[in-house]
């Protein structure tokens, strides 16, 4: 059972062009680093820390032999 596909592609640079009418809502350039907080969020890693390699959950049988398949 084969329900999932693996499809390899490029990626293309394709510029965005804006309607005339909306170009007043983009800034020329950004006036710089949002201003300081009275709380500052941070994740503290922990040295020599490795992240899980482990699937979140069990797969089927079929699913795993599929993955091994396309691996």
């Amino acid at each position: 059972m084969k329900n999932h596909t693996l499809i390899d592609h490029e990626y293309v640079n394709c510029p965005l062009r804006f309607d005339d009418r909306i170009t007043d809502v983009f800034l020329e350039e950004l006036p710089g680093l949002p201003p300081a907080r009275e709380i500052e969020f941070g994740i503290e890693l922990i040295p020599g820390a490795e992240p899980i390699l482990k699937a979140p959950y069990r797969m089927a049988p079929v699913e795993l032999k599929e993955l091994k398949e396309q691996l």
